[in-house]
């Protein structure tokens, strides 16, 4: 404090005090994040019917695919397929145009996010063969003989029933 002219030093007692900031260990929300990022998508929505210039729209659009990759990538994030989340939200409706450059970024990210949600299964060069897992025989209404080794995975999967499993051969 001030004591007429003269500079006072606070006493020990209130300088060597814990202080307690808010949160001082914790970033945004995943949450926060999603809103962030809508709101540029909105924003570069108004700027594009404005007739701005492609590094503007590309400048928006890096500050919303940099929100969203903070919430998909966000460790206390609750979203499950961020994908469906994301590509399906009307906010973004407008980045999703294809003929837009300015937008790439974005549609590189959905790229790469439904890979993520949804990877590919490849297809095993292996014979597969049903089995039971009670008997270790074919169960039975299964496709019989060498079709049943070069019929796709998907089909076998759908003909199984409870209790049997994919023996996998490599050939």
């Amino acid at each position: 404090g001030i004591d007429g002219l003269r500079r006072v030093a606070p006493p020990v007692t209130r300088t060597l005090r814990v202080r307690h900031w808010f949160r001082p260990d914790r970033t945004r929300s995943w949450q926060a994040s999603y809103n962030l990022a809508c709101a540029y998508a909105a924003v570069a929505q108004a700027r594009r019917v404005a007739g701005d210039g492609q590094g503007t729209l590309r400048d928006l659009t890096d500050r919303v695919v940099s929100s969203l990759w903070f919430t998909v990538c966000n460790p206390q994030g609750e979203m499950d397929r961020p994908w469906d989340w994301i590509f399906n939200d009307p906010d973004f409706n407008c980045l999703k145009a294809e003929g837009e450059e300015a937008f790439a970024a974005f549609r590189d990210f959905l790229d790469v996010q439904e890979r993520r949600d949804y990877p590919s299964v490849p297809q095993p060069r292996a014979g597969c063969i049903a089995r039971s897992a009670a008997t270790g025989r074919k169960p039975t209404g299964l496709k019989p003989g060498p079709a049943e080794a070069k019929a796709p995975v998907a089909d076998l999967v759908e003909q199984l029933g409870r209790g049997d499993y994919l023996e996998v051969r490599a050939e």
